[in-house]
């Protein structure tokens, strides 16, 4: 197979998975899923119309005509309307009753003047200003109306949308089921974080900064630990993470004479789309179909894997869980480096954001002069990838480029004002 372009790589990608079945849970347990059903209002929320100050309950025919120079005054009727069940109280002409944030509109009452706008004289209030029909007053059903789509099917759940649940009377929500990824190291210079080292063995960085990206975004995981370059530990392994709905290996995918995966997945019924991608760092990365899910083999340098991760597993594993939005979000800013470099494929460079003194305006500057597929530093506190096209020369500072957020920056202070 010749390596895909980038974008065909991705296309094949998405378009080769869809939406894991539909499952109920509890509403509390349901955050960060995504709605598999439309939720209809069974009520107005308010249920009635409410103050929306603390003020004075008024006819507004009352002051029609108040101001400063002839302000009126109405009666103040004894018992306050509190926040609660509506008490059985009205509100006659000339009259007005004190009446609280949320609390039930008396009858008769069209408007509510808020405290600081009037003035207590005794038994009596007076008012320097008109009220209008309906002003201060929360409509019933003003949030969401009885019989309306409070929540449309697709809706990623985060704490508003649970509560908006929780007005809509629900306990439990159908959404879809979140999928189960198996991650895989592969190789046999590969030990664990305890092992003694020696010269030509590398750490497994993989798995568990790929597993921690995948907790990260609340997926359930499965780790299946190292797999050396041996046919029947790598096709074991395999099939036990074939039980999953994704697999994902680091290693063995180039064309090595010890790089086995290739036919290890064909032997474990693994169908591959695609064989490499003209994309750098990552190009040797495979992707396949099995029956019941999918596999990505990334590259084993762990740099290659992470870029691997955000280009194509992130986005099919959005796709797979019901998210509308599959692919990071894109924005151009300014370089704050050169950077030469050699064409023929797209680029991704690990870099953070920060603000131009000058004007404002974003500025990407590497995480690391030191690029290369295996410095995983690289990846520490980068907030995007700067994406380089495949026949770009270099990159100048000051010149525009493309940046994919893998986060979005965050800020060292609070200029609102």
């Amino acid at each position: 197979m010749k390596p895909l372009p980038l974008k065909e790589a991705v296309s094949t990608v998405v378009d080769s998975v869809a939406p894991l079945a539909a499952v109920s849970v509890p509403r509390d347990e349901a955050l960060g899923m995504v709605l598999a059903e439309d939720i209809i209002a069974p009520e107005n929320v308010p249920i009635s119309e409410n103050s929306a100050m603390d003020g004075f309950a008024v006819r507004s025919s009352d002051l029609r005509n108040a101001s400063v120079d002839s302000p009126r005054e109405l009666d103040l009727l004894p018992e306050m309307i509190a926040a609660g069940p509506a008490p059985n109280l009205a509100i006659g002409a000339g009259t007005t009753r004190r009446i609280m944030t949320g609390a039930v509109i008396p009858s008769g009452c069209d408007a509510v003047v808020p405290v600081e706008k009037a003035e207590v004289l005794g038994d009596t209030v007076r008012f320097t200003a008109p009220a209008a029909p309906g002003e201060h007053i929360r409509p019933a059903g003003g949030d969401i109306e009885e019989g309306s789509v409070a929540l449309e099917k697709g809706t990623l759940l985060d704490p508003a949308s649970i509560g908006v649940a929780v007005l809509c009377k629900r306990t439990r929500l159908s959404v879809v089921r979140r999928p189960r990824v198996a991650v895989l190291t592969t190789g046999d210079e590969v030990i664990g974080a305890e092992e003694p080292m020696e010269a030509g063995l590398v750490r497994n960085s993989n798995s568990p900064a790929l597993i921690a990206r995948l907790r990260e975004e609340g997926y359930e995981t499965v780790d299946l630990g190292v797999a050396r370059d041996e046919t029947r530990d790598l096709l074991e392994k395999i099939t036990r993470g074939m039980e999953s709905d994704v697999l994902i290996t680091t290693g063995g995918v180039s064309k090595g004479e010890r790089d086995y995966l290739r036919e290890v997945f064909e032997s474990a019924g693994i169908k591959l789309k695609f064989a490499g991608v003209r994309v750098k760092p990552g190009k040797p990365i495979v992707f396949g179909l099995f029956s019941e899910g999918v596999v990505f083999g990334l590259p084993g340098n762990p740099v290659s894997a992470l870029t691997g991760y955000e280009l194509f597993v992130r986005p099919a594993l959005r796709k797979i869980s019901g998210h509308r939005c599959l692919f990071p979000r894109q924005i151009v800013v300014r370089s704050g480096f050169d950077f030469p470099r050699k064409t023929g494929r797209s680029e991704f460079l690990r870099v953070r954001l920060r603000g131009s003194e000058e004007d404002g305006s974003w500025v990407a500057e590497l995480t690391s002069p030191r690029q290369g597929s295996q410095v995983l530093s690289s990846f520490v506190g980068a907030e995007a990838l700067l994406y380089i096209e495949p026949d770009k020369k270099e990159i100048r500072a000051g010149e525009e480029v493309l940046c994919l957020l893998i986060r979005d920056p965050g800020a060292t202070d609070f200029s609102l004002s």
